[in-house]
């Protein structure tokens, strides 16, 4: 009878020690499948911020081209704006040059002086004028001017009463090419309107 109570004990011992194992068992199961989940979640939030950090490098190594490409931009910007204003400079040099050396042909130039000797004459013929109309100089009169200036050359002697001086050359009708060079200002053959502009301006108009 003993004997029997201590098996039928055995036995249930043993079951509640199978059900605690199985127990413990399923617990490490559930256990194991929490970390499992969280090894797996740690590894695809691994591989996302891996591929993430891939493209942060790529568009940095992107920036970073950009960035190089931009100073070398500026660089050759800089380089060409030197290069225009440098030619802008001698633009502008050869243009005063050109004008100045331009203008003093033109002052050497049978135009010019045709120009003076008309201007020269008409003034003549101004005086010629108003001594006939003002003064009442009659034919005789005038001719005997231009007997005086033709052929004795009173022109020529001061009279005192003249209001201005005159190179004495210029009151003489000289012939403008026989003159002496004359003396430009930049102002007389410049255009403040060029020299100001630059270059690469198209908006001159010239005349």
């Amino acid at each position: 009878m003993n004997d029997m109570l201590k098996a039928c004990n055995s036995a249930v011992e043993l079951v509640k020690l199978y059900l605690c194992y199985q127990e413990q068992n399923e617990d490490l199961q559930k256990r194991q499948a929490d970390l499992e989940k969280q090894v797996s979640d740690a590894k695809q939030d691994l591989d996302q911020k891996t591929s993430e950090l891939k493209r942060v490098k790529q568009r940095n190594e992107e920036s970073e081209n950009v960035a190089n490409k931009l100073e070398a931009e500026e660089a050759k910007n800089k380089e060409l704006s030197e290069k225009l204003l440098e030619a802008d400079e001698k633009a502008k040099a050869a243009y005063k040059t050109g004008a100045r050396d331009g203008a003093l042909r033109f002052s050497r130039s049978k135009t010019y002086s045709k120009r003076i000797t008309d201007s020269h004459n008409g003034g003549w013929f101004a005086a010629h004028r108003c001594g006939v109309h003002g003064i009442g100089l009659t034919k005789e009169d005038c001719e005997d001017i231009e007997y005086a200036f033709l052929v004795e050359e009173k022109h020529k002697v001061p009279t005192g009463l003249e209001s201005q001086i005159i190179p004495e050359e210029i009151i003489q009708n000289a012939d403008p090419l026989t003159l002496p060079p004359i003396e430009l200002k930049e102002e007389d053959y410049l255009d403040p309107a060029l020299l100001s502009s630059s270059t690469n301006q198209t908006d001159y108009q010239q005349v």
